[in-house]
Parts: structure tokens; sequence; C-alpha cells
């Protein structure tokens, strides 16, 4: 039976004289069934269980950041003789924020270690749930406040989640060997509360029904939504030849995307963007193998994925080109000869001015990397001065697969190189 307990005290003048400290504690504890005496398995070699709780803060913010900061500059002026001077000039450029405090996550973790088979299978199943109050938010603000920004605390944000991690020995033979290696997390997360103001809800007629916080559109934040969550308007394909007549209710015409007017209204507002997908990956995993062929030859290959999250990529929009006079993506575009659905045609219109953007899907499997050792037997090197010799042969970024997205590499949108090494180590 395992217990750890601890608490911890931080303070940070990140956060001004109000709030400079806070208090975080921790539990944990652990239980080792296996090592128990009425525990008695062929199958199960160890097995231990754990829970955990605890608070971690959070500083993530810049310095100074809660203070109010006087900045120095110089302006032209003139007197009534019509004679230029330059005036030295104080200006408050940041709002003070004395409330400002640490963020804090409040956390529950419940795990499993295990070992089965006497060694053929163990790993890890962790599963958590946590909840950040006081979220640091560096928050826009009315231009009535003569401020744009000002760092606050807002609301609450939830985290769900698990991760995976299993360990496999596959095939143990004399001349060969094939171990397995799995990683799998994927984590939900949820805003509870922005404000935590809560205004009345009125029926069609006037009548008080109940009261809701309002969401923070300008932030892209959605109570019960993902912080993540893309909220735009919903592109239904293109215009084709033919619907000139209903483009044009539009200020477009074939070729342009057409956007879903969901509240058929005949106009594009607020009340026609949807909820279109996330920014980030609803899970991951990664896994490795790795070989030993006759005790010389070693091989491996790592394959890893991201999966379910989308990205803008507004050059499919062809809205802002410029052919004559600068290089672009060589993309596909829209022509009545080829009536794409998912690009626009060459220096297309949005419908009515809307500024929206194109999102694709930017899931993907990477076989990351690729390697061979060969280590030359000692019975051959028995009559040279060479003790050991080594020949090693990798490719990093072997393969890609993404099904939607074709705009360079998924993870940093650039054209990532394939790269061969080759190597030799050895002892003499």
């Amino acid at each position: 039976y395992l217990l750890t307990l601890s608490v911890r005290r931080d303070g940070s003048s990140l956060f001004g004289y109000s709030n400079p400290r806070a208090t975080f504690p921790a539990a944990a504890l652990a239980w080792v069934v296996s090592e128990e005496g009425f525990f008695n398995s062929d199958v199960v070699n160890y097995l231990k269980f754990r829970l955990s709780w605890g608070v971690n803060g959070n500083r993530s913010i810049s310095n100074y950041a809660a203070l109010s900061r006087i900045a120095s500059g110089k302006f032209l002026n003139a007197n009534q003789a019509g004679t230029a001077f330059t005036i030295p000039t104080l200006v408050i450029n940041t709002m003070e924020n004395k409330n400002l405090r640490w963020e804090r996550t409040e956390a529950l973790n419940l795990g499993a270690d295990f070992n089965l088979f006497n060694g053929i299978l163990d790993g890890t199943i962790e599963a958590y749930d946590m909840s950040t109050t006081d979220v640091l938010v560096n928050r826009e603000l009315p231009t009535i406040t003569g401020f744009n920004r000002v760092y606050a605390n807002l609301g609450e944000v939830r985290n769900k989640g698990m991760e995976i991690t299993l360990n496999s020995l596959n095939i143990k033979h004399q001349n060969f060997e094939w171990r397995s290696g799995l990683i799998f997390s994927m984590n939900r997360n949820k805003i509870v509360s922005i404000t935590g103001e809560k205004f009345d809800v009125f029926d069609k007629d006037g009548n008080i029904i109940g009261q809701k916080e309002p969401d923070d559109k300008t932030n892209n934040w959605f109570i019960g939504q993902s912080k993540d969550v893309i909220w735009d308007y919903k592109i239904l394909g293109t215009w084709k030849v033919g619907e000139e007549t209903d483009a044009a209710k539009w200020n477009q015409a074939p070729g342009d995307f057409r956007l879903h007017d969901r509240v058929e209204d005949g106009l594009l507002t607020d009340e026609d963007k949807q909820f279109l997908g996330y920014r980030t990956p609803r899970f991951s995993w990664t896994l490795t193998n790795n070989f030993k062929i006759y005790k010389n030859l070693e091989a491996s290959f790592i394959l890893y994925s991201l999966w379910g999250h989308k990205a803008a990529y507004d050059l499919a929009k062809h809205d802002n080109h410029i052919e004559d006079r600068r290089n672009s993506w060589d993309i596909p575009y829209w022509t009545p000869n080829n009536p794409l659905n998912n690009y626009a045609r060459l220096r297309s219109a949005p419908a009515k001015g809307v500024n929206y953007t194109a999102w694709f899907d930017k899931s993907y499997i990477r076989l990351e990397n690729v390697a061979f050792a060969y280590r030359m037997p000692k019975i051959l090197l028995q009559r040279t001065f060479i003790n050991d010799l080594k020949l090693t042969f990798h490719i990093r970024n072997a393969a890609l697969w993404s099904p939607e997205w074709k705009f360079g590499d998924p993870e940093d949108g650039t054209r990532a190189q394939r790269i061969y090494s080759l190597g030799l180590n050895l002892t003499i």
C-alpha cells in the first residue's frame, strides 16, 4: 500500500500585489494487488491500481501583465505662430488588473499497471478528469475602454481523457525476435463557464423562461463546446454552370464557393455559422516495432498518427491571387470543364463579401523512421585490428498518408524532406 501526500506554496510577482501566492495540495494512493496473499493467477504476474488527486498552478503570462504600465513618446505640435516643436508624453498603455491570480487545475487520475503472460504483455491504462478554473486569458476589450486587451481570470474549462501504453513480445525464437510498443491518447475539453455572469432568457412573447451565460463570439468561446472548436460558415461546394441566376443573388458566379444559408433569410450572419470541427487532433497514437534477426541484424520502424483535426487553407479560395506578379503553390482550381467542389475558381468572390475560411481535414499517418543495423560477426573480425563494427541505415520521414490534406506537410505546412543516413561505427 503506497500513500503520498504533498503541499506546496508558490508565489510570483507576475500577479502584482493582491494575489501573488497560492497553495497547491496533492495526494496519491496505490495498491499492488498482485502482492496480496489471496492473489493467485497464472496470467497476471503484476497488477497495481493507482488513484491520485492534486491541484496545479499556471502562471504563463507576460511580465508585468497585472500592472498598469506607462509608455513614453514624443508628439509633434505647433504654436499659434506655426512653429513646430515636439512634446514629450507619457501614456498608460495597459490596463491594470489587481485581482489577477493563479490559474488552477484540479485533476483526478485513475490508473492501472500490469504485466501479463510472464512479460509477454505489459502496460498502463490511465483515465483523468481535470477542471481548470480562473483561466488566464488575454481578453479582448471594447474600444470604449481605451485599451485593446487585458489579462483576466475567466471561467472554467474541463478536460477528460485517457492514455494507454502497451509493450508486447510478439515472437521470440533463437534467431528471431519481434517486440512492439503502442501509445494511444485522447482528450476532450469543454468550456463550462466564461465569465460566470448569467442573463435572463426570454421566449417569443417576452416572458422570462430561465437564465443563461452568454457565449463570447468575439473570442470564439462557446459554453459547452471545446476551446478549439471551429465556428464558421459551412461551404456546400461551388456554384456550377447553369446556376448563374442563383449565384448572382449572392454577388457570385459559377466557380465561387457556395456558403450555407442555414436560416434561409438571404443573408449571411452569425446565425448561419456552424460548428465544423476542431483545430487539435481528437486522438493520437504511436506504434513502434523492433526486430532482431540472427543476433547480428536489427530493424525497426515507427508509425504515428494525429487524427480528427482541421486546419485553414484559404489559398483554396483563390480570391487573393496575383498570378502574374508572384509565385504560388500549384494547387487545383475550378473551371467549367473541371467543376471541383473543394477548390474555387481563380479570382473568386465571397458570398456578399462575408469573411470565411476554407477548412480541410488534417488527419495523417506517418512512417517516421525506418532503421537497420548490422553488427559484423566476431568470427570475421578475429584476424583484423577491428574489435567491433556496426553498419547502420536510417530513413527519416519514410512515408506519409493524408486523405485530404494536400498542402505540404500536415505538421508544419512545408515540403518535408526525406532524409537517408548511412553510418559506420567501429572500435579498434
